[in-house]
């Protein structure tokens, strides 16, 4: 599931921000931003892959590292990021709070002395500051994160195309939306039947659509959609096939 982080508006009027060049504005909102973030803001990172992901060189990337740490706004160490403002700036309700002491916990004893090292205290010196919802906004906010992933993970499996073909074509066999959504079995299918995974996705839309004029898709199971359309796919590639002129089926024999 992929991983939302919200950037305050007020960014780009901090007073830190207004300082900084170009590059060393986009190398901290990258730090901000990049998918390694977590709700402590300590995370492990590679500067190659900061450099492939910004575009900046190793050394647009070091040189900047050393002005955030004399201003303690980031530090860098044994490919560790830590950003010691972060969780201050997050509002997080219990649950959050949870998962990010666990988090903390999970840390070796070499970093959490690298993060003692540079003046923090353990999880509570981290957090100090941090926001925290109202219980009722809290209870609201967890029921609004279970509803988001309930609806990314519907979308992940019933891409919402699908959703509004078999409306369209007024098919409401609920095994159709798998079918077409079998995104991983049209792969392994690709090779059988020498196609494309993606031709082979939209062909089954075809076959769905022919399958409805002939009256014959009420009652199929996932396995009777997959088993008819490689039968199906077949012979339809087949009739597409150009015949193959006689002239060169003849076989031409010297004269000699």
């Amino acid at each position: 599931m992929d991983i939302r982080r919200s950037v305050n508006t007020k960014f780009w009027s901090d007073a830190f921000i207004e300082e900084l060049g170009p590059k060393e504005k986009l190398l901290f909102l990258y730090l901000l931003t990049n998918e390694k973030t977590n709700m402590l803001g300590v995370y492990e990172i590679s500067i190659k892959r900061i450099a492939y992901e910004t575009g900046l060189t190793k050394e647009e990337i070091k040189k900047p590292f050393e002005a955030f740490e004399s201003l303690s706004k980031a530090f860098y160490f044994d490919n560790i990021v830590f950003l010691p403002n972060w969780i201050k700036n997050q509002s997080m309700n219990t649950n959050m709070m949870k998962s990010a002491k666990t988090e903390y916990a999970s840390f070796s004893n070499d970093l959490k002395n690298r993060l003692k090292a540079n003046g923090f205290e353990g999880f509570e010196s981290l957090s100090k500051g941090c926001q925290t919802l109202p219980k009722k906004e809290e209870e609201k906010e967890e029921e609004k994160e279970d509803e988001k992933e309930d609806e990314i993970e519907k979308e992940k499996f019933y891409p919402i195309d699908f959703k509004n073909f078999l409306k369209l074509e007024n098919i409401k066999n609920s095994e159709c939306l798998e079918f077409l959504s079998s995104e991983m079995w049209f792969e392994s299918k690709s090779m059988q039947l020498s196609s494309e995974t993606k031709i082979l996705s939209e062909k089954a839309k075809e076959f769905i659509i022919d399958l409805r004029d002939r009256e014959m898709i009420e009652g199929k199971t996932l396995i009777d959609l997959r088993s008819h359309f490689v039968s199906w796919f077949k012979r339809k590639r087949d009739l597409e096939r150009p015949l193959v002129s006689q002239k060169y089926l003849t076989p031409k024999f010297s004269t000699l």
